[in-house]
């Protein structure tokens, strides 16, 4: 099979700010409704009682679809991909990635939950969470391959992520560790409401992340598109059947 080419963190990152703020207007309609959900869902205390937690997850979990299928339709398909409305339509393809997002938040509590549970110190917890962040990163190109309608799964992102592990590694940190810690750290030192603002904030720096994915998956796809015309060429003209 042919490999992809590594990816220019610090020019995707430029390029992906750029594509979402001159999609800024339609972003702030297509994603109002699922980041009004979650940020009202995090003002929730974190001592609800556990069935009260379950039955949030499956919420969070058809907010979250809605808001990173629509940023990444927009940012890898164009405005005219995306319905130009608060509320998005949900279809089969909105089923297929929640059920893959399951997947990815399985696997993450499955790796940093026994973190809690055997109280390891500072080291240990970052190992837990670097390990984390690989792991999902590795299986993330998934997502804007779902949300593009195109034929995708875990091993072709794995197999499309192989070069570049560690840039990855860095998107994934960008889109959890912003959503985890913030929510968190003001809920011990501001009353929910107050933090609102901030907590907004970060989930408009999720949706920077997520159009960080899209490039990133956009660029790798074309690369190895590239890579195999290239290589048929080359067949080709050494007296292959192509």
């Amino acid at each position: 099979m042919f490999g992809s080419q590594p990816l220019q963190l610090g020019r995707i990152l430029k390029f992906s700010a750029t594509l979402a703020f001159s999609n800024r207007e339609q972003l702030a309609v297509v994603t109002a409704i699922p980041i009004i959900g979650l940020t009202a869902l995090s003002t929730i205390p974190s001592d609800v009682p556990g069935d009260m937690s379950l039955l949030l997850l499956p919420l969070k979990c058809i907010l979250w679809t809605l808001l990173a299928v629509t940023t990444h339709r927009l940012s890898l398909l164009g405005p005219a991909a995306v319905e130009n409305t608060y509320l998005q339509p949900w279809g089969t393809r909105e089923w297929h990635f929640a059920l893959q997002l399951f997947l990815i938040t399985v696997l993450g509590a499955v790796i940093l939950v026994p973190l809690s549970i055997w109280q390891v110190g500072p080291a240990g917890k970052a190992v837990g969470i670097f390990a984390a962040c690989y792991l999902i990163g590795r299986l993330l190109l998934l997502f804007p391959a779902i949300a593009a309608d195109h034929e995708t799964s875990f091993t072709t992102s794995w197999f499309l992520s192989s070069e570049n592990s560690l840039c990855l590694t860095a998107v994934t940190l960008m889109l959890i560790l912003p959503l985890q810690f913030i929510p968190t750290l003001l809920g011990t030192v501001l009353p929910p409401i107050l933090s609102v603002p901030l907590i907004i904030a970060s989930h408009a720096f999720a949706i920077v992340g997520i159009v960080t994915l899209s490039v990133c998956y956009h660029t790798l796809l074309n690369s190895v598109r590239s890579a195999a015309l290239s290589g048929v060429r080359t067949t080709h003209r050494g007296g292959g059947v192509l």
